[in-house]
């Protein structure tokens, strides 16, 4: 089954998702654009939640005491503290009304919330990113080398990360491209391919029907003819250079005295 959903992240985390600095998302909750938690365990603390007021006048508090048990929202002046000092003595919370309060009691000495200290909750990082288009960071996808493993009846083939199983006529043919690829030949005629395999059709892609993703393993010119689509190695060609000591003055000779030669025979 798969694994539960974390309901929180480390700064860290969140930094690396969206491609930023820690810095930058303690600036964000400086800036009160998102909210950062320290995460409680089993810690009293007096509420006090504003009631409705018919006269416009201060509202009266409902008082009480809750017990914090996961990630709580921090003020702004303990955040600012935390970032300046590495670290802050925690007497109050984020409350969870408006014009509320959340504070340890009197007699309870006061946490120590340090900087690695700092959460985000997952509803607060989904809202952050949806409202400004964020997301997890994709870094390009890196292709896989060119690289062809086989068994000995090509068969089964190991191609790109992806393992291929053949039929025979198949493994014919890519057994004859690979073959060709081997000797430096490259491409080769379909039609021939086909008929040293075998097949009942003259057209690659009837052959390879049941492999939509064939022409990843086969590349066409468009004129009839295939290879295998495995690296070709560039030779490079040099021009034979003509030995020093060689002259074109024994050559030019030899030509004259032909033209003397056919001019004669032509006046005899």
């Amino acid at each position: 089954m798969p694994l539960p959903l974390k309901p929180w992240f480390r700064v860290a985390e969140i930094a690396e998702r969206w491609g930023l600095t820690a810095g930058d998302i303690e600036d964000y909750a400086l800036d009160e654009q998102l909210e950062l938690s320290v995460l409680m365990v089993g810690v009293a603390v007096e509420e006090g939640v504003p009631l409705p007021s018919g006269d416009g006048g201060k509202p009266a508090m409902s008082e009480g005491q809750i017990m914090l048990n996961g990630p709580q929202r921090l003020l702004r002046v303990s955040l600012l503290e935390i970032v300046r000092n590495g670290q802050a003595e925690i007497h109050r919370f984020g409350p969870t009304q408006p014009g509320g309060y959340v504070r340890l009691p009197r007699e309870t000495p006061p946490k120590l919330v340090r900087r690695e200290d700092l959460l985000m909750t997952r509803a607060e990082r989904d809202r952050f990113e949806q409202e400004h288009g964020l997301g997890p960071k994709v870094l390009p996808a890196i292709p896989l080398p060119a690289v062809l493993q086989h068994e000995s009846d090509f068969r089964v083939l190991y191609f790109r990360g992806e393992t291929w199983n053949l039929g025979p006529m198949q493994a014919s043919v890519v057994r004859q491209l690979h073959e060709a690829w081997s000797a430096g030949q490259h491409w080769m005629s379909g039609k021939q391919l086909l008929t040293k395999a075998g097949a009942n059709t003259l057209r690659m892609r009837d052959l390879f029907k049941t492999h939509p993703g064939w022409q990843t393993l086969l590349l066409s010119d468009g004129r009839g003819h295939y290879r295998i689509n495995l690296p070709i190695e560039r030779i490079r060609l040099f021009r034979r250079a003509w030995p020093q000591s060689f002259s074109t003055s024994g050559i030019q000779a030899d030509k004259a005295r032909a033209r003397v030669l056919l001019r004669d025979g032509r006046a005899g």
